[in-house]
């Protein structure tokens, strides 16, 4: 009995020893319990930080510095997730880590992120002052007369009359030449090339540097589209534009239905166009007053000679057989006549730039 006894109390001894593990157990797993019911799972948002408040606890807590920082006092603030990065600003801070100081400390402070101002493109000047004036002066020209003006890379592989040309890529060059046109162009009326337009032949000018022929000065070309003027920027310039725009005058006048049905007889008896001879003409023989032909290209074709003889009526001055009835200033007053009764623009009562020398 008294074994019994003994054995008994054992066994409620050990009894006693399992009920004190279990409740010492089940308070630990209640505390880290609590603990974990705390952690926000994914997808909740961390805006509002979480604080575990351990204050009695005199070991300070292990700070990460992915998560936050240790605030001094026992609390660690986690850092809301965003999607704009955190802006250091404080110079020679070695602290790169993206990691908010929450205690005050002003020291290093973070900025907001900084308003991104995407940069406007930087268009870079491809064009000197004098290409644009070259510009402005073409569309000036193009404007007030209708007329189309090409130079420089848009004349490349033009050919006229079987020759090839080199075009003129001088801006300066270019420009002493556009000035030029624009001078030779406002010496004829009003509207005149608008309407040497209006019957259509549209005109072009290209502004070359030479032709593939030496001695070349400039060549009149009417198309199915119009008539080009090309004009050899090597040579005086206003010469040779008022010669080839009197052959555009006549393409037009021609297109009228007109014609010079009697040029030949304000010839020399017995000549022919092709055959020099010098004896006529003004620039080969003395200067003569009675001269035929103002140069020896006049007596080429007999357009070529009513061109030739325009480019002197539009000279700066006036040569002798321009007089009164000498046998050049026949064929100009003839011409004069002519222009005048088939345009609009050109009236007999008013004295044109060309018939200053003719009837004064």
């Amino acid at each position: 009995m008294h074994s019994f006894k003994i054995r008994i109390g054992k066994v409620l001894i050990a009894f006693s020893f399992v009920i004190l593990a279990f409740g010492f157990s089940f308070q630990i797993n209640s505390k880290q319990d609590v603990l974990v019911s705390n952690i926000p799972t994914d997808g909740e948002s961390q805006n509002n930080p979480i604080v575990i408040d351990d204050s009695n606890d005199t070991t300070k807590p292990i700070t990460d510095n992915n998560q936050g920082t240790n605030s001094g006092n026992g609390t660690i603030t986690s850092i809301p997730n965003t999607s704009n990065p955190i802006v250091n600003n404080g110079d020679n801070n070695s602290n790169d880590n993206g990691v908010v100081n929450s205690n005050g400390n002003t020291n290093n402070p973070i900025t907001p992120p900084a308003t991104i101002v995407t940069p406007q493109p930087v268009i870079p000047e491809t064009q000197n002052p004098i290409d644009k004036t070259n510009l402005s002066l073409r569309k000036e020209i193009e404007n007030t007369y209708g007329i189309t003006v090409k130079y420089g890379t848009e004349t490349s592989g033009y050919m006229v009359g079987g020759l090839d040309t080199v075009s003129c890529i001088d801006q300066n060059v270019i420009n002493n030449a556009l000035i030029n046109l624009k001078n030779d162009l406002s010496l004829y009326p009003t509207n005149f090339f608008k309407e040497l337009r209006s019957t259509g032949l549209p005109l072009s000018i290209y502004l070359i540097q030479r032709y593939s022929t030496a001695n070349v000065t400039g060549i009149t070309e009417k198309g199915p589209n119009g008539v080009i003027i090309s004009i050899s920027l090597d040579f005086p310039f206003s010469d040779t534009f008022h010669h080839e725009n009197y052959h555009y005058i006549e393409h037009v006048i021609t297109q009228k239905g007109g014609s010079y049905t009697n040029w030949n007889n304000y010839n020399p008896t017995g000549f022919s166009y092709g055959v020099y001879n010098y004896k006529y003409v003004f620039t080969e023989n003395g200067y003569l007053e009675d001269s035929y032909f103002v140069n020896t290209y006049a007596q080429t074709y007999e357009y070529e000679d009513r061109a030739s003889t325009f480019e002197y009526m539009m000279a700066d001055s006036k040569i002798s057989p321009l007089n009164y009835g000498k046998n050049i200033w026949l064929k100009a007053k003839v011409m004069c006549e002519t222009i005048d009764y088939y345009f609009n623009t050109v009236t007999p009562n008013t004295t044109e730039y060309w018939e200053r020398f003719v009837y004064n």
